[in-house]
């Protein structure tokens, strides 16, 4: 049997346009890259030689396929590979048979000219498909993944159905094939518009997320200027009454009155600790955010046992310090309402060693929460907000090429995070 070197090549163009598309989904091969050249190459040699030696010719389906087995060389992400695969199968499978259609109503090419045409389109396509698809987040929220999901399995049943139809009708082949073009060019496009919808879909998602945090950093201000105007109105009436007091104290002092004298000067001093800070680190912005979030969290009968050790300058701004102690006290509270009030106990440390932040955090759990691809599943209905807040966290982090660690077990869930020349 005669063996096309044409075929390696259209077979090699379709898995480099193809790799080329699953690094922009899944992000580049950081690891075993000699392996991964080695194994593509392999299954561009093995697809094609199977293909012919069958007098088969459906490389651009079966490359499709054959790609798949590279995904393990890619970043750990189940469900964009589940999803991406599946619309890549649809997309080569449609224009597969769409491809055929085509060549019926175009009898007169020659075999090299429908082998040429046949990988010249596929690849217009894929770089279709890269131009549409340009995000990168990582996750959005299931019912989102089932939508997409739906649309290549929802075309590909409704495709079968109209074979079933048309091969009981009484139109010819050629027929046939007019009839069944522009729907097959119809669902190629619906497949392939599954990118874009992604892209916009993590639009939504960044968007969604960068509100969420802009309202808690708002609310923690918002929260933060009222604490200083009700300390300073608190003060303004302990000087305005500052003259009374001493009047008072000089009297119950010339009278002899000691016990009383002291109660009074324990009444005051009640009253002027209230508005004494939780902490104080001398860092204004790490301390309005830690009184705020603990002072709300002992409110609702959360104890907090702070050990904090901190200078008062940190290369940390506002939006840094509340991503990252605003949503780890957050998540802890939220876990701790959910226990009896004598289990809500949450340990926060602090501390500061050349250059070196070390932040440890742990809160008691109902039980120990699901994980996939490494993180912890949401458990909340609102599947867009919640789970962003740890994310977020991480965001922060990798912006002092730092590092988190999150644990669990059934009873504590511990996050230790460290950053680097704060």
């Amino acid at each position: 049997m005669k063996y096309d070197v044409l075929d390696y090549i259209l077979c090699a163009f379709d898995m480099c346009l193809l790799i080329i598309l699953m690094q922009r989904m899944y992000g580049k091969v950081v690891k075993n890259n000699y392996i991964f050249y080695g194994v593509s190459v392999l299954l561009v040699l093995g697809t094609t030689y199977v293909l012919q030696s069958s007098g088969n010719y459906t490389h651009t389906l079966t490359s499709t396929i054959s790609s798949f087995f590279l995904l393990g060389f890619f970043p750990e992400n189940r469900q964009k590979k589940k999803l991406f695969s599946t619309i890549l199968f649809a997309i080569s499978g449609f224009w597969n048979l769409g491809f055929n259609h085509c060549i019926i109503l175009l009898p007169d090419l020659s075999f090299t000219m429908v082998k040429i045409l046949y990988h010249l389109v596929f690849g217009v396509i894929l770089v279709l498909a890269l131009s549409i698809h340009k995000s990168k987040t990582p996750n959005i929220p299931n019912r989102l993944w089932g939508l997409l999901y739906a649309i290549p399995l929802a075309s590909g049943v409704a495709y079968i159905c109209l074979v079933i139809m048309m091969m009981g009708s009484a139109y010819s082949g050629i027929q046939r094939s007019i009839l069944l073009l522009p729907i097959l060019l119809a669902f190629l496009f619906i497949n392939l518009m599954v990118f874009y919808l992604y892209d916009q879909f993590s639009a939504l998602i960044v968007a969604t997320t960068e509100n969420a945090l802009l309202e808690q950093q708002m609310e923690i201000q918002d929260s933060h200027y009222k604490e200083l105007e009700a300390a300073h109105l608190r003060i303004r009436s302990i000087r305005h009454d500052m003259k009374n007091n001493l009047q008072a104290v000089s009297s119950l002092l010339k009278e002899g009155q000691t016990e009383e004298l002291a109660e009074y000067l324990d009444s005051m001093n009640d009253h002027i600790n209230i508005s004494e800070k939780v902490i104080s680190t001398q860092n204004k912005v790490l301390d309005s955010i830690l009184n705020i979030k603990i002072m709300d969290m002992e409110s609702n009968n959360i104890k907090v046992v702070c050990e904090i050790t901190v200078p008062p300058e940190l290369k940390l701004n506002f939006s840094q310090t509340v991503t990252l102690f605003g949503n780890l006290l957050d998540n802890a509270k939220e876990a701790c309402l959910k226990l009896p009030e004598q289990k809500r106990t949450v340990t926060l440390k602090i501390s500061y060693i050349s250059g070196m932040l070390f932040i440890s955090l742990q809160n008691p759990v109902h039980f120990r929460p699901a994980k996939e691809d490494g993180e912890f599943l949401s458990m909340k209905g609102d599947e867009i907000l919640h789970g962003i807040g740890l994310k977020n966290v991480q965001n922060a982090v990798d912006e002092f090429n730092g590092k988190m660690d999150l644990r669990c077990d059934d009873e504590n869930f511990h996050a230790k995070v460290i950053l680097y020349n704060v």
